[in-house]
């Protein structure tokens, strides 16, 4: 006889869709985009509602099987999929809103102008004070003293972070469009004339 085989999806029940809500709560814990808080206002429901589900057999049966679907879509198409392009987009620039919410709640920034953004971030600054001989003293000597203060700053690297993730999606959506401004030759204004005659206007 043959060994014992794994059981299938159908087998242990996870490829059985949960009813009504249920099943969409599943799915969106599944893609991990939105928070349990999220996905509640998503589907009007309370949190507490979430809470309970993760810890049903079943529904954490469905999450797993939702998730090897999501990582098996990805393995065959990976990042030539649009959509998956643009969640994985959605998913990063979620973990850099987390990070902005944490430093927006940072107490060292709460008197900071701008600290209750997230954008600032603190910096170490050396300064180097040279001070000269006393002209009054012959064996006077020249020195020198660092002095280190901490300072806040727009975190700029930060924000084209989002910027570029922002542009990224809204290319691949094809929300995206690029100014550009035509001129005629040597740089000069472009004109164009419109229902103009050779014999001139009439």
């Amino acid at each position: 006889m043959g060994g014992a085989t794994e059981p299938t999806m159908a087998q242990n029940g996870t490829s059985n869709p949960l009813p009504g809500n249920k099943e969409r709560a599943a799915q969106l814990c599944a893609d991990d985009v939105l928070t349990d808080e999220q996905i509640a206002a998503k589907l009007g429901i309370g949190r507490r509602t979430i809470f309970n589900w993760r810890k049903e057999q079943s529904f954490v049966d469905r999450v797993a099987f939702h998730r090897r679907e999501l990582a098996e879509k990805i393995r065959q198409e990976g990042i030539a999929n649009r959509q998956n392009r643009v969640d994985a987009y959605n998913k990063r620039w979620g973990l850099l809103e987390e990070i902005r919410v944490a430093r927006s709640e940072d107490e060292w920034l709460a008197d900071v102008p701008g600290g209750s953004t997230g954008l600032v971030v603190k910096q170490l600054k050396t300064v180097k004070h040279q001070y000269i001989p006393d002209p009054d003293d012959e064996d006077g000597k020249p020195s020198q003293m660092l002095v280190e203060t901490w300072e806040s700053a727009v975190d700029t690297g930060f924000l084209n972070e989002f910027r570029q993730l922002e542009k990224q999606a809204a290319q691949d959506l094809g929300q995206w469009t690029e100014k550009k401004e035509h001129t005629g030759k040597d740089g000069a204004p472009l004109t164009v004339v419109i229902g103009q005659r050779e014999d001139g206007p009439q």
